[in-house]
């Protein structure tokens, strides 16, 4: 029996619409948020091995500030050659069908109800159907909980998360698919802590 489950990202920086009617994505609170990357692993739950990875871009056309082109190492040319949600989705489901994975997603925090809500509402694609559940594990939420276990409160991305647990971040921070592989072996230390 496959121990497999897949952790689900989505890269979403926050942007507004300039006076030229372009959405620019900025590194500060406005109106509208648009996803730019999405990102999932598969991965064998009690080895932690990576059975595979997926990354698909999305094209909203929007045009990249540099705040989050250095932020996360996304160029202009990766989003705009990307596809709509809807194609990504498409390419998301048959990749997952291909590794028998037909369950709710981990993530680390909420992507994938963030994920989730663009696709239900997406206005330029009309709704995407979800095919994950209405649930999902937020690998987050069962840090924060071991961490009060051991008598400390801890908040913080991912990164630093890990180097509390002893692990290392592997890969480019604030990328869909860095952080579903680094959120997959978060997972799995979790859960040999649990034991």
């Amino acid at each position: 029996m496959k121990r497999w489950a897949f952790d689900l990202e989505f890269e979403q920086p926050q942007g507004k619409v300039n006076k030229a009617g372009v959405v620019e994505v900025t590194d500060s609170e406005t109106e509208k948020e648009l996803g730019i990357e999405v990102g999932a692993a598969v991965f064998d739950t009690k080895t932690g091995e990576i059975i595979g990875t997926f990354e698909g871009f999305v094209n909203n056309n929007i045009k990249l500030s540099t705040f989050i082109r250095n932020l996360t190492n996304i160029t202009q040319e990766q989003v705009d050659g990307g596809k709509t949600l809807r194609e990504v989705m498409k390419d998301l489901d048959k990749w997952l069908k291909s590794h028998g994975i037909f369950r709710q997603p981990v993530c680390w925090g909420i992507d994938a109800e963030i994920l989730r809500e663009e696709c239900m509402c997406n206005k330029t694609n009309g709704n995407i159907k979800w095919q994950y559940g209405k649930g999902y594990m937020n690998v987050k939420t069962v840090f924060q909980m071991y961490m009060e276990q051991q008598g400390k409160h801890y908040g913080g991305g991912i990164a630093n998360s890990m180097e509390t647990l002893g692990l290392k971040f592997e890969g480019v921070e604030h990328r869909a698919v860095t952080d579903a592989i680094n959120t997959a072996r978060m997972y799995v230390e979790l859960a040999r802590k649990f034991k």
